[in-house]
């Protein structure tokens, strides 16, 4: 190409002589690109937060127009600008091959290009970057997998739950959340028994929460009375904590019949508004305190459940406007408790209507 636009450019001076040739040699220097091609690879395309890229760059240059003094320059995507890094090692002053190690200080993603840096070539301006090729390459930094909240809970977000021996129908969950990326392992633990083991490769996130549900697979062992401890321990990634816990009580007893609380007022099916949200039964020996549980028309999920140790309670205004509906049916129980928050008593279940107007 080059020789042939000398040659054009020759039959149009004719014979012009000095002036002509001068003009000519001017053209081709200012038209000679001083770098003829670049090629960029940055491997893994996907690395970890505090692991390294291996960036290789390759610039071939015309033998007539040979480097000088120019330098490749990288630039990381990362906001530092450009790099000037030399032109590495040459075998032949034409092929120039340079090889760079980097590291990123924060999880994103990056897009790393490289252009030639022609210095003071003569023909080409100072400080002017040029190349027929500026390639780029975009690599991806996860930060390490980790957790920053652990949360187990029974249906409807209990803490701690009691249950009948020999009970099934038991429904558990653990909420995670976690930023980075990276395989995942734990298990679901009863007392000291592992029920179930989960493994998952998390894609990188930022704060994302996911649940586990409690496999019904092997059911949650309640053929033992007394009180069980239930948590989800992670072991991938290691995490030196004490990984929170869930308490059930496994009852043995028929304690409505055999050890019956008395439900004093309000009376079954009555009407209540909310100066009116007041319990009261009657004192059981042997009970040091008192659980009071709220639960819609139907079904077990709890609406609300409050301690007490003396045998009555007020409903606070504050919940009664947020956890009951108007003009819904509700009912409500009573369990005592021992000395160890274990179940010694129960009372029958009665129930009664919300009329905020009545």
């Amino acid at each position: 190409m080059k020789y042939f636009s000398s040659l054009l450019l020759s039959k149009r001076c004719g014979t012009a002589g000095l002036f002509c040739f001068l003009f000519l040699l001017f053209w081709l220097l200012f038209q000679a690109s001083p770098a003829g091609a670049i090629t960029l690879s940055v491997t893994p395309s996907s690395i970890q937060l505090g692991d390294s890229v291996q960036i290789a760059i390759s610039l071939y240059f015309d033998p007539v127009s040979p480097a000088a003094d120019g330098s490749a320059e990288v630039d990381y995507g990362d906001g530092s600008g450009w790099h000037r890094v030399g032109l590495g090692t040459s075998p032949d002053q034409v092929n120039y091959y340079i090889n760079l190690t980097h590291r990123f200080d924060r999880a994103g993603t990056y897009v790393i290009s490289v252009r030639y840096y022609p210095g003071t070539s003569i023909g080409v301006p100072p400080g002017i970057p040029s190349a027929p090729l500026n390639p780029s390459r975009t690599v991806t930094v996860n930060a390490k997998l980790a957790f920053t909240r652990i949360q187990v809970y029974f249906k409807n977000k209990e803490s701690k739950l009691f249950v009948k021996r020999n009970q099934r129908d038991i429904e558990a969950a653990v909420d995670l959340r976690y930023e980075g990326s990276g395989l995942f392992k734990g298990y679901w633990q009863a007392d000291d028994r592992i029920l179930a083991q989960v493994i998952k490769n998390l894609p990188y996130a930022n704060n994302r929460t996911f649940t586990l549900k409690l496999p019904a697979v092997p059911p949650l062992p309640t053929h033992s009375t007394g009180s069980h401890r239930l948590r989800f321990v992670i072991t991938e990634p290691p995490m030196n904590i004490t990984f929170p816990e869930v308490v059930y009580v496994v009852t043995g007893e028929d304690l409505v019949n055999r050890h019956p609380i008395r439900l004093a007022g309000p009376a079954n099916e009555a009407v209540l508004n909310p100066a009116s949200f007041s319990f009261s039964w009657q004192e059981k020996p042997g009970v040091a305190s008192y659980r009071l549980d709220f639960f819609g028309a139907e079904g077990e999920e709890v609406v609300f459940s409050a301690y007490s140790r003396e045998p009555a309670y007020r409903v606070p205004a504050s919940i009664v406007n947020s956890r009951f509906e108007a003009d819904a049916m509700y009912r409500w129980r009573v369990i005592g408790l021992d000395e160890n928050n274990l179940p010694v008593a129960e009372s029958e279940i009665s129930s009664f209507s919300f009329k905020p107007g009545s």
